[in-house]
């Protein structure tokens, strides 16, 4: 019993280890790919509640050693679009690389991303340069999405995406165009708790 209590203490506050299931981050993760995750860089997340039913997943985070920083490689939960609103799953995960941090405007311009606050590289410029040569009918559907709106509702793809502004917490942004209202419109729902 005591082996079964360091082991899921140890992947609750230490580290974890997650499959990568699909190509999204090639070449540097492929598919069946296992990442280890070393939950004391960024704070393990602490759930407050065991009851995951609603989709919110309450949780604290304990004190990490260090905050993001541009090129990262994180493991995240990844918000689920259920009947318009954002929800949570457990271990329904993502593997992305951080390009922007709050405060950051981000863009995508041919397919690289373009950060208001970071002049260094971002991502891998092979793999970029070959998803601009790749025709937008080669692309999957699954890779057109983005977290908070589909991008084709905005008139945009992947390949160039326009600025958008990555709130801190405390800012005010003013809602004076409906793509902005769309861009953040899931996100404010979920933080105030209010559709």
């Amino acid at each position: 019993m005591l082996g079964v209590a360091v082991h899921y203490g140890w992947r609750a506050l230490v580290a974890d280890t997650f499959i990568i299931p699909s190509d999204s981050m090639s070449p540097t993760l492929l598919p069946g790919d296992k990442v280890r995750v070393d939950k004391t860089i960024f704070g393990a997340r602490l759930y407050t509640s065991l009851d995951f039913s609603d989709g919110r997943m309450e949780s604290i985070r304990t004190r990490g050693r260090r905050g993001l920083r541009y090129n990262d490689i994180v493991v995240f939960n990844y918000p689920v679009n259920d009947k318009g609103r954002i929800g949570f799953k457990m271990n329904y995960v993502y593997v992305k690389r951080v390009v922007a941090l709050p405060g950051d405007t981000i863009a995508f311009v041919h397919s690289r991303p373009v950060n208001s606050h970071y002049g260094g590289a971002l991502g891998l410029a092979e793999a970029q340069r070959r998803l601009e040569e790749t025709p937008d009918s080669l692309i999957p559907w699954y890779a057109m999405r983005n977290i908070l709106v589909e991008t084709a509702v905005l008139g945009y793809t992947i390949k160039d995406i326009p600025p958008v502004y990555v709130p801190r917490q405390g800012d005010i942004l003013r809602m004076d165009d409906w793509r902005k209202a769309e861009i953040y419109r899931r996100a404010i729902e979920w933080e105030t708790g209010r559709a």
